[in-house]
């Protein structure tokens, strides 16, 4: 192996291939370097997956994104010298396998939040990484021609790299069954869609999150139009019902002068009034949900369903 190191760029400049040099600090150097962030990232999340099928496709992105970084990182002379580009069919592929994958997925109208698991949690780490590559070309297309097969292709990979995460969290999902077969997730997004319906009908946009016994959020959703304010609020009710094994709305009084939970209000993320409620399962505490977008009065009204809905499935 010849030496790594050519001290060439000692001086704050790089190579491009072509034979011209430029600045490090340039948005050339800076889009070149985020998509090959972007692969590193891919890598990563490739080797956490045991699919051979999904591996193979995520080494086919990788391989694209070569090609990708090989067209921003040369001059004019160096593009004539590429053998491989983007182009259409390249696109067609990432959409035929995104409808491949997406067929068979539950409709969801809520955000996904990362950490499901280790695999799905490296490809959201590479979706959000691709989607930075996409901005730097945006960015550099300003001021300079980029391929719009490349633009193209990146924000289809970021679309690639949600769904697939999404398969994997619904795989490993299906396989963290109870003994009546429903899972704490599909219980969850039940519990949610029952919240929507509801509020949907009294027409008040809502923020609806569902945890587990320790007040760790499983899920959560939020409706168009729902007040940024009430995503933290419903997250913190369900926290507050999960720890306090009980209603927000009845720690009004227990927080009192004269209460048994005298000052817990002023503690982090307590909250005393309602829309928050504990689900219990055989007597035992399992989890909790919280409703925030309304009204106290609308938030019970909502939070009521989802816990009606709870019972009718009663398992989380």
């Amino acid at each position: 192996m010849g030496k790594v190191y050519t001290r060439s760029g000692d001086d704050g400049t790089t190579s491009l291939y072509g034979g011209s040099r430029i600045g490090k600090d340039s948005l050339r150097v800076g889009a070149y370097g985020n998509i090959d962030s972007a692969n590193v990232s891919i890598g990563l999340a490739k080797a956490h997956i045991s699919n051979s099928i999904y591996r193979d496709l995520l080494e086919v992105c990788q391989l694209k994104l070569f090609e990708i970084a090989a067209e921003v990182s040369s001059d004019e002379k160096g593009k004539k010298k590429l053998q491989g580009r983007i182009k259409e069919k390249d696109i067609a592929f990432l959409e035929e396998a995104i409808d491949v994958l997406s067929k068979d997925l539950q409709e969801q109208n809520f955000f996904s939040i990362p950490g499901h698991s280790k695999t799905s949690s490296f490809l959201h780490l590479a979706r959000v990484d691709v989607r930075r590559g996409e901005r730097g070309l945006v960015e550099l297309s300003r001021t300079e021609e980029v391929s719009g097969y490349n633009l193209k292709y990146l924000n289809r990979l970021s679309d690639l790299l949600f769904v697939l995460s999404r398969v994997v969290d619904e795989k490993q999902e299906g396989q963290y069954q109870d003994r009546t077969g429903t899972s704490k997730v599909s219980m969850a997004r039940a519990i949610e869609q029952a919240c929507f319906e509801k509020a949907k009908e009294i027409s008040v946009p809502m923020a609806v999150a569902v945890t587990d016994e320790k007040g760790q959020v499983i899920s959560f959703g939020v409706m168009d139009d729902t007040l940024e304010i009430s995503y933290d609020l419903a997250k913190d009710k369900a926290y507050t019902a999960a720890v306090l094994r009980t209603e927000t709305e009845k720690l009004k009084d227990l927080t009192g002068p004269q209460g048994s939970f005298y000052g817990l209000e002023r503690k982090d993320r307590i909250v005393v009034f309602g829309g928050g409620v504990p689900l219990f399962q055989e007597g035992k505490l399992i989890g909790a949900i919280g409703v925030s977008g309304g009204s106290v009065e609308e938030d019970v009204l909502v939070v009521k369903a989802g816990e009606k809905a709870f019972m009718k499935g009663d398992r989380l």
